[in-house]
Order: C-alpha cells, then sequence, then structure tokens
C-alpha cells in the first residue's frame, strides 16, 4: 500500500520563513493564487491543445509546490507531466490543489 503524501510539509517550508507565521501565511497564500493562474492556464492548454503551454505551466506549478512544501501537488504534476494537454486530466490536480487549499485555511484558522 502506497503511503500517503502529505498536503503541506511546513518543517521543509521552516527554514525559508524562519516559522514567521505572518511570512508563511503570506507565502502560503501567494501559492494557493498562483496556483489557480497555473491551473486556469492547464485548462486553457488542454483546450486549445496547446502542448507547449501544457508544459510550462505544469513545470511552473510543480516548482512552485516543491519550493512551499506541497508534497502532494507536485507528485500530482509529476503524474501528468507525461501526458498530452486533457482537461480530464486536470480533474485529480483539482482535487489535490482543493485539498491544498483547505489545509491552508486550516492552518490560518
Amino acid at each position: 500500500m502506497r503511503k500517503k503524501l502529505p498536503i503541506l510539509d511546513m518543517e521543509h517550508l521552516a527554514p525559508y520563513t524562519g516559522t514567521n507565521p505572518g511570512l508563511e501565511a503570506e507565502l502560503l497564500g501567494l501559492f494557493q493564487a498562483q496556483s489557480q493562474v497555473q491551473l486556469q492556464e492547464l485548462a486553457r492548454a488542454a483546450a486549445e491543445s496547446d502542448v507547449s503551454a501544457w508544459k510550462f505551466a505544469l513545470h511552473t506549478l510543480k516548482g512552485m509546490a516543491h519550493a512551499l512544501g506541497a508534497v502532494a501537488v507536485a507528485e500530482a504534476v509529476d503524474g501528468l507531466e507525461p501526458e498530452k494537454p486533457d482537461a480530464a486530466a486536470l480533474v485529480g490536480l483539482r482535487d489535490c490543489l482543493l485539498d491544498c487549499e483547505m489545509e491552508i485555511l486550516r492552518r490560518s484558522a
């Protein structure tokens, strides 16, 4: 059985923020906003069969996820990288991003 990945690895983020809650919240908020921009770009790329835009948006999202410790998101993107632009393939990524968004909101409460 495969081990469930953490949604957010705050230990990964801590060296970059000095565990400053305000900075953590700011970075996670930026990730949240920018991940939605990349998801929209992926949907556009899929609708237009734009392989270059698809790969660029996936690469951007993966880099952001790795930088902040959004482990599950990074792995979901890994699964899409060999794929051609496909809107149906985005369902799992959307779910993963929603889980991440909920975790960010939970941490900010």
